[in-house]
């Protein structure tokens, strides 16, 4: 293992019943599983979250579908830029992606398999 992934970091101090105060040791490599594990989930609540919204849309005008996708680009483009390191560029090729993936859902709208939905 490389040490950058065992060095120990310093995350939380506690009150030891002697009055002494003592840290909790983290190792890194858990803090960035743990890191890893929440950028996924919201990756893919953002996919998965956006579709299912969409596909309930679709029974409402076009200028609300339109709306909600607007919506979950600009959340999508936001949150890309705040939880990674990516610079412009990469962050606009991704939110072109996502909203790609949107726009082809919406436009096959018609060809999906409908569901009835209960009223």
């Amino acid at each position: 293992m490389s040490a950058e992934l065992t060095t120990p970091v310093l995350t939380q101090q506690q009150a030891h019943p002697s009055g002494e105060s003592k840290f909790n040791i983290t190792r890194e490599k858990y803090t960035r599983t743990a890191v890893t594990a929440l950028t996924m989930g919201i990756a893919l609540i953002f996919l998965v979250g956006a579709i299912w919204v969409l596909w309930v849309s679709q029974r409402t005008r076009i200028e609300v579908t339109m709306a909600i996708l607007t919506v979950f680009v600009i959340l999508f483009a936001s949150w890309l830029g705040m939880a990674t390191n990516a610079r412009r560029p990469e962050i606009f090729a991704a939110t072109a992606a996502y909203a790609a993936v949107l726009v082809v859902f919406i436009s096959q709208g018609d060809q999906v398999v409908q569901l009835e939905l209960p009223p």
